[in-house]
């Protein structure tokens, strides 16, 4: 299953945020962080940098980016499942 958003996903602190491959991120710290539904696809957010931070707010589950940006293979690893 790939990564879906709805409109309040698309809201990010201080309203700041730009467009990964058709998904609406913020970054901090040199990472970006999303929020929607569903478990990240192997190619969802492959532009953003290793570390980046996906919450599916339906589990709620939180992944953690472990490839670096651009690579082929995009790999998130679960971090935590509620």
């Amino acid at each position: 299953m790939a990564i879906a958003q709805t409109q309040a996903d698309k809201k990010s602190a201080g309203m700041i945020s730009k467009d990964v491959e058709g998904i609406s991120v913020f970054s901090l710290g040199g990472v970006d962080f999303a929020t929607g539904t569903g478990a990240p696809a192997a190619g969802d957010m492959q532009a953003s940098p290793k570390g980046s931070m996906y919450l599916n707010s339906a589990g709620p589950d939180l992944y953690c980016k472990t490839s670096a940006a651009g690579v082929a293979t995009v790999v998130w690893e679960k971090v935590s499942a509620q």
